[in-house]
């Protein structure tokens, strides 16, 4: 976790390249609290019972990450097992962090393509959060969506791009690149057997790697 004034931020991103026992695909999720109101939520886990449920929310899909041509950051537990160990071996994480900013560094797309590294980074000042992601260490098209689920209070689509809440603004930084940005719905969940409705922002389109985009939150008022 890392503060700034009234607004709090906090990523989840284990360094490991295999998951294990109850784990999902989030490497580099977080959550964003405004003055005690969630804004950004965790996509959490209700059950771990087999089934369609458990599956979404141990998936890209149901965590605050970006998927590439529907590949997920992270191996599960259950797949873990059926690859070979040599599969994901080296292919984990690591921070950087700054006075006011946090940089994870993931590798775990290499099992797919070979040198490719995302990186998501969080920098902060006393009125704005700037989640930037990166890709880099490869040269091809690929397919992204990226998942980050809002709360429901409230969110309205403005001009392409830009989504807004009382005492905040959320743009998006895509310049030249061929994404597009939607509201949509999907179910989140802060304590085992509970789900509640969020309000997802889905980004997706064709991208060439590298690449840079990433999201600007600037709070309005005594934020």
């Amino acid at each position: 976790r890392r503060r700034v004034p009234r607004v709090r931020p906090a990523a989840h991103a284990a360094p490991r390249s295999q998951t294990t026992n109850h784990g999902d695909a989030g490497r580099g999720s977080f959550e964003l609290w405004q003055r005690g109101r969630r804004l950004v939520v965790d996509g959490g886990m209700p059950t771990y019972e087999n089934g369609s449920v458990r599956t979404h929310f141990r998936g890209a899909d149901g965590q605050n990450v970006i998927s590439l041509d529907a590949l997920a950051p992270a191996l599960l537990p259950d797949q873990s097992r059926e690859l070979p160990r040599w599969y994901a071996r080296g292919l984990g994480g690591e921070w950087t962090l700054g006075d006011d900013s946090a940089t994870y560094r993931w590798r775990g797309f290499g099992r797919r393509w070979e040198g490719l590294v995302w990186l998501r980074t969080f920098h902060w000042n006393a009125r704005e959060i700037r989640v930037t992601d990166r890709l880099e260490g490869l040269d091809a098209t690929l397919q992204l969506k990226s998942v980050m689920h809002l709360a429901d209070v409230d969110w309205r689509e403005g001009s392409p791009g830009s989504f807004e809440t009382t005492g905040c603004l959320l743009t998006l930084d895509a310049r030249g690149m061929p994404l597009t940005a939607r509201l949509a719905k999907a179910p989140f969940s802060d304590d085992y057997g509970v789900v509640h409705d969020s309000l997802p922002v889905v980004l997706q389109g064709p991208l060439h790697s590298p690449a840079r985009w990433g999201w600007r939150f600037t709070f309005s008022g005594d934020a």
